[in-house]
């Protein structure tokens, strides 16, 4: 979430820009290319990246759900709170189901 940037203009409120930026854990992953590295922040990491199994750019399908989840819910899915090891936090990825709370009650 650190690396969401949102420039709107006061004025126009039509006018958001928002941009994604540093990208130093990155590799680029064409639709015909696919890879077994992991790249990127463990909290926004598929599956598929985690078990090492060959993944191509439709993961970042996954990695946009999870920034959904977090802007909707403002909390990270599989019940991630942020003080779990790393072996932990892989383990709810692979393992759990995404909980959906309620929006209005």
């Amino acid at each position: 979430m650190e690396n969401i940037l949102v420039d709107y203009n006061t004025t126009d409120i039509d006018k958001v820009c928002i941009k994604i930026i540093d990208f130093g854990l990155s590799q680029v992953v064409t639709p015909r290319s696919k890879t077994k590295e992991a790249y990127g922040t463990l909290i926004y990491c598929s599956p598929e990246m985690l078990l090492n199994f060959s993944y191509n750019n439709k993961i970042d399908v996954w990695s946009l759900g999870v920034i959904g989840y977090y802007i909707l819910y403002a909390m990270m899915p599989f019940n991630i709170r942020g003080d779990e090891t790393n072996q932990d936090i892989s383990n709810k990825i692979i393992v759990n189901d995404a909980l959906f709370p309620k929006l209005f009650t």
